[in-house]
């Protein structure tokens, strides 16, 4: 969390990593007592992190990207790598 809080949230990293930490025990500093999070945060910053990557560079891209992360996921839970093909400038 203090790494997303540095950037700002400004980026997908940081909200990949807001969901990381979202997924563990407690939100709250470790010197005082636990605060769970909501069970959705996680989604929610997964979703951020998602929406943030498909508007990266070329947001006219946007749709293309979309598509390509849900086949990746698909294929993720499938069993397989979930590679995307790097994107041609």
């Amino acid at each position: 969390m203090k790494e997303a809080e540095k950037s700002g949230f400004g980026s997908p990293e940081a909200w990949a990593a807001v969901a990381a930490f979202w997924s563990g025990d407690s939100m709250a500093p470790p010197d005082v007592p636990k605060v769970p999070p909501q069970p959705h945060f996680t989604g929610l910053a997964v979703a951020g992190a998602v929406a943030m990557s498909a508007v990266r560079g070329s947001a006219v891209r946007r749709d293309e990207r979309l598509r390509a992360f849900l086949a990746s996921a698909k294929d993720i839970a499938a069993g397989g790598a979930g590679r995307i093909d790097v994107e041609k400038v």
